[in-house]
């Protein structure tokens, strides 16, 4: 089910989330309609992810530090960051899924690491996965036009 934000927002062409001709404001949302071309790290959805300031944890034994937050022993969870190329038949773009994918997907991180652990061709979250390439789908994007970089990977906001 879309939200008031999906539904209300203007659809634009990928081209142009892509080469910065939006209107500059500070903030805004734009959707954009587009095929999953690839995903890019279909076998590795998730990462070790610092409780406080979200990023990357290296985990040894039971032991995780946070370079960020320069933590050692930091309490950590698994996250999203699911990696999508996508299309819409003119524009390619990498899209990035972090809590969006488990809109997408339909399932915890945790549940589709324990659904995949042992054979992931047999899991339905994988193939569900899988399944979502050649498909279309809108995407919501929070385009800060302040900061914005050229051919910058998009986090997606909603699905």
């Amino acid at each position: 089910m879309q939200s008031k934000l999906m539904k209300k927002e203007k659809e634009v062409k990928l081209e142009n989330i892509m080469d910065g001709s939006l209107p500059e404001t500070q903030e805004s949302f734009y959707k954009f309609k587009v095929t999953i071309l690839e995903i890019l790290n279909k076998n590795e959805p998730g990462f070790s992810s610092c409780n406080k300031c979200h990023k990357i944890v290296q985990v040894i034994q039971d032991t995780a530090s946070c370079s960020n937050c320069s933590i050692e022993n930091v309490d950590y969870e698994m996250r999203y960051s699911l990696r999508l190329e996508v299309s819409d038949g003119e524009q390619r773009a990498t899209v990035i899924l972090f809590e969006a994918e488990r809109f997408f997907l339909g399932y915890n991180v945790k549940e589709n690491i324990e659904s995949t652990s042992v054979k992931k061709e047999e899991s339905k979250n994988y193939r569900k996965l899988v399944l979502s390439k050649e498909k279309l789908f809108n995407f919501l994007v929070r385009i800060n036009m302040n900061n914005f970089k050229l051919r910058r990977s998009l986090i997606i906001h909603e699905i």
